[in-house]
């Protein structure tokens, strides 16, 4: 999860993070933009953040409407309408 991050954070925003808990330097050689603590949280937070879980299908105009276009665009195949919840 931490290279995800840092991958997210180079290529969407152009900002480096650390090599590692001991170093403050990117792997350019310059100074991290963002610190190896930081990029600790925001993976930790990303990895417990939760979608607010629904047993039942919208009944908004809204949520068909989405729904509807969800499967009229079938994505990659990671991108799917439901996902299970586990222990990890």
């Amino acid at each position: 999860m931490k290279q995800q991050s840092a991958n997210a954070y180079l290529d969407d925003m152009g900002l480096t993070t650390a090599t590692g808990a001991d170093s403050t330097m990117a792997t350019n050689g310059s100074p991290a933009d963002i610190s190896w603590e930081n990029l600790d949280g925001v993976s930790y937070y990303t990895q417990t953040l939760a979608a607010q879980a629904t047993d039942e299908k919208s009944h908004s105009l809204l949520g068909k409407q989405e729904s509807a276009l969800f499967d009229q665009l079938q994505g990659p195949p990671c991108h799917v309408p439901s996902q299970r919840k586990g222990n990890n």
